[in-house]
């Protein structure tokens, strides 16, 4: 069995529809995400279909090495309000939702 390459997808574009677009630059594979209202993947560009591809919106070592912003590489890249106050729909759901203490339940 041949073991399959790892790629990784890095975000390249926040579209002003929601949309998040994907590259990988190693096969040039590329992606438009949409994870609201309903999640939805449509490829534009195929590249290497038998790698196995990530993406994380972390920031890259060598990005931060290189002096990327503290946030990391994706507060820089797609903007949004990172602050308490922009987040606190976020934590709002998250309670509402009864997520908030999911970490205390029992397995």
């Amino acid at each position: 069995m041949e073991l399959s390459q790892s790629h990784q997808l890095r975000l390249v574009h926040m579209h002003a529809s929601g949309a998040e677009e994907w590259l990988c630059p190693t096969c040039g594979r590329r992606l438009l995400l949409r994870w609201q209202p309903a999640y939805e993947k449509q490829v534009l560009i195929a590249g290497d279909i038998r790698a196995i591809h990530s993406a994380s919106r972390a920031p890259q070592p060598e990005r931060a090495a290189a002096g990327s912003q503290p946030g990391g590489a994706d507060m820089a890249d797609i903007g949004g309000d990172w602050s308490a106050e922009g987040l606190r729909p976020w934590v709002r759901w998250f309670h509402e939702a009864g997520l908030d203490d999911l970490w205390n339940q029992p397995l």
